[in-house]
């Protein structure tokens, strides 16, 4: 990597990365588990990554586009039951 590549907005899609099987309305929470990421010394702080859900299949939510931390934060409010995508 080049540090073009840290200054450049990325998309990326992880395909059948969540499965979520419910009875009843669901939300999806994430959190980091820490303030950066890391390798060795090098450091990049979680906050620069923003995550939004992709929902491949008919389920009726809130999808949020959220910014990483340490704190849970809800990116999917109020998901259908019975959805499962994989």
């Amino acid at each position: 990597m080049t540090s073009a590549d840290y200054n450049a907005a990325k998309n990326v899609i992880v395909a059948n990365s969540l499965i979520v099987t419910s009875s009843k309305i669901f939300d999806v929470k994430v959190k980091s588990g820490g303030t950066n990421f890391s390798e060795g010394t090098n450091k990049i702080p979680v906050n620069v990554s923003k995550i939004q859900a992709v929902i491949e299949m008919s389920m009726v939510g809130i999808l949020n586009t959220i910014t990483l931390s340490t704190t849970h934060q809800k990116l999917i409010t109020n998901a259908t039951s019975g959805f499962k995508n994989h």
